[in-house]
């Protein structure tokens, strides 16, 4: 049973899309294979800012410095040494494509898959984050920077591969909230995809498109808070719709009437 919440993927600044995915092993791994590289002697350890053979001796690869001001907030600025790339100038001068290391944390997950065309790996990995409608994130993006609603897909996304074996199931506090219609779609195409891995879900929700969606609802009432507790409805959401007693039945029922032919 896995509790899929909006909660923060990580609160460290070195926490990013790339690592959480584990993305960026395979990205480490295209650069170490580089005939530049190869030459240096550079392993995918050197392609890493946690790693000492590869990271900015200044900043210790956080890419920021933290200046201490006493009684007030600190203050952080951009490493004067990397200028926020977060590594060795040795490094950056290992180049894929005519990019390096740092200028492709830069990229978003979209821009990405372009670039690493042919990379299978890297590619299949990178579908995933677009998969849940995360093609705009930055593979850099610190993760203490990212919204719930991110961080939610993020955690999602890290599931939707057949590489995880046996089954769960995923508990769901509305995920919808804060999410453009569009996002929804992508959500619901990233619930398709954990199901038919033979996943199942729980969802709480109050969004109709997400109601429709569903295989089974439960629906409690018959108001909101204390006013509430009790199973209105079970059964299909289209049973729902014409269930007297269930006011999200009456908006479901107008939902199902306005969705086209």
């Amino acid at each position: 049973i896995i509790l899929v919440d909006q909660n923060p993927i990580g609160r460290s600044p070195r926490s990013n899309p790339a690592t959480y995915l584990k993305i960026f092993d395979a990205i480490r791994s295209v650069f170490a294979d580089t005939v530049d590289a190869r030459t240096r002697g550079f392993t995918p350890g050197h392609f890493s800012f946690n790693s000492e053979q590869g990271q900015c001796p200044h900043c210790r690869g956080e890419g920021m410095l933290q200046i201490d001001m006493q009684f007030l907030a600190d203050v952080y600025m951009t490493c004067d040494a990397c200028g926020g790339t977060r590594y060795r100038d040795e490094i950056l001068e290992v180049t894929y494509r005519g990019r390096n290391i740092a200028e492709v944390l830069q990229m978003t997950a979209r821009e990405a898959l372009v670039f690493f065309r042919g990379q299978g790996l890297v590619q299949s990995k990178l579908r995933r984050l677009i998969d849940v409608g995360l093609d705009y994130l930055r593979l850099g993006q610190p993760a203490n920077t990212l919204s719930g609603g991110e961080a939610q897909r993020l955690k999602l996304a890290a599931y939707t591969s057949s590489s995880h074996r046996g089954r769960c199931l995923f508990i769901l506090d509305e995920p919808t909230t804060g999410l453009h219609f569009n996002d929804i779609v992508h959500l619901l195409d990233c619930f398709d995809t954990l199901l038919g891995l033979g996943h199942s879900l729980i969802v709480v929700e109050h969004n109709l498109q997400v109601m429709k969606a569903a295989d089974y609802i439960i629906d409690m009432g018959p108001g909101a808070g204390e006013a509430g507790g009790q199973i209105i409805f079970e059964g299909t959401p289209e049973e729902l719709a014409h269930c007297p007693d269930s006011i999200t039945g009456r908006f479901l029922a107008q939902a199902f009437a306005d969705r086209p032919a």
